[in-house]
């Protein structure tokens, strides 16, 4: 039900979108290579951020086919994106922007609760996936998962929801098929 009804909302989205001229398919192929390259820069880079040689998989995991893989990877692209970043971060920023307008507030403090927007949602990003499993410590896993979840939303912020929602596709795909 939930997954029909925010597939029909992207569906009616992007049409929109498409008919608006705010979507063009020339900037398709930047997508795929920006993604790609920030899928390899964080399957590479958060393990030695938290100071571990291997990739919260490597421990081994379940083994998938492509076909699998790609589908797997394509939801969570782009549900959790649309979900963590779109709605918590996108959202957060839209409603204090509309609150610090009426405030007379300056733009300093749209950053600083982007930035916390930003940490709630790497947080609540993190334990919607802790279960605990394979054999690192829990902490590593929540904490690898957080750190995950704030450059998927620092690319929101600076990129926007097409280029968040595909590098985490493609850094699913890269840590499903290679980092196991």
């Amino acid at each position: 039900g939930l997954n029909f009804a925010l597939g029909i909302i992207s569906i009616i989205s992007l049409i929109w979108l498409v008919k608006k001229r705010k979507f063009a398919l020339s900037h398709f192929a930047f997508l795929i290579i920006e993604g790609t390259i920030l899928g390899l820069i964080m399957g590479m880079t958060i393990p030695w951020i938290l100071g571990k040689a291997l990739s919260m998989s490597a421990a081994g995991g379940p083994s998938y086919s492509f076909a699998d893989v790609l589908a797997i990877s394509a939801g969570a692209g782009y549900w959790e994106e649309l979900v963590f970043r779109l709605i918590l971060v996108g959202g957060s920023l839209f409603f204090a922007a509309k609150i610090l307008k009426r405030q007379g507030k300056n733009s300093k403090w749209l950053v600083l609760i982007g930035g916390a927007a930003v940490v709630v949602s790497a947080l609540l990003f993190s334990l919607v996936h802790h279960i605990g499993a394979q054999d690192l410590p829990i902490a590593y896993e929540f904490w690898y998962r957080v750190v995950a979840g704030v450059i998927f939303g620092a690319i929101f912020l600076a990129r926007g929801f097409a280029s968040a929602a595909y590098t985490h596709f493609m850094y699913d795909v890269l840590v499903m098929l290679f980092w196991k």
